[in-house]
């Protein structure tokens, strides 16, 4: 994936709005690219398959046996320190925005469904119900289904009102 990645990148500079939107979606989900990096501190209540154990470092644990153990004893010698930490690797939202909207801005019916969702949870951008609405319409419009929905979620449940809309 991060070779698809690399000739996206290349595509979406040079403005082809398919490659833009294919970028996006990578950074988006974090497949092909580099993931954001922060730091997280763990708890009893953490799921066991989002913590990395100890002595696999970067492996996620999977539910056998020998991983729980080893992860709940990482857990119990950490808890005089406040608890253990990880590292956790967040997919790129702000760039995704960013390369959704310079798709979106070209038409790209897809990119601006998934600009609009980013806008709507904030992630990646400002929360912006008004300007996600906007762009659930311009998608819609396009006769993209998923979009469809959105606005009429949007519609019936709240957060938009017909005359937010432009």
């Amino acid at each position: 994936m991060a070779e698809a990645a690399k000739w996206f990148r290349k595509s979406a500079e040079q403005g082809d709005n398919k490659g833009q939107y294919c970028l996006a979606s990578c950074l988006e989900s974090g497949r092909g690219v580099p993931r954001v990096r922060r730091d997280k501190r763990l708890s009893l209540s953490t799921p066991l398959h989002l913590t990395t154990a100890p002595d696999y470092p970067g492996r996620n644990v999977l539910c056998d046996t020998l991983h729980i153990v080893r992860t709940l004893r990482y857990f119990c010698s950490s808890l005089g320190n406040g608890g253990p930490r990880t590292t956790v690797m967040d997919p790129d939202y702000a760039e995704a925005a960013h390369w959704y909207r310079l798709a979106a801005e070209q038409g790209h019916g897809q990119a601006q469904n998934q600009l609009a969702q980013l806008l709507e949870a904030g992630r990646g951008c400002d929360k912006n119900l008004a300007e996600a609405g906007e762009w659930f319409l311009q998608a819609a419009e396009q006769g993209l289904t998923q979009a469809q929905y959105h606005l009429g979620r949007c519609y019936s449940y709240g957060p938009l009102s017909k005359n937010e809309i432009q």
